[in-house]
């Protein structure tokens, strides 16, 4: 994978995790631990994941 590729790939995370976050939308994931439905909020320079109560 070329450097070009490996930055187009965490920019594009990243704007999509800014929008969840922005969007404050639940979202789901088969390898999130449980219960696996929560929202992504930031944490200093990246995000974390907090499973709804």
């Amino acid at each position: 994978m070329c450097r070009s590729s490996i930055r187009l790939a965490e920019a594009t995370r990243r704007k999509l995790f800014d929008r969840v976050v922005a969007d404050k939308a639940l979202v789901t994931g088969y390898h999130f631990p449980f219960p696996a439905v929560g929202k992504i909020v930031a944490d200093g320079a990246g995000y974390t994941f907090a499973p709804a109560a």
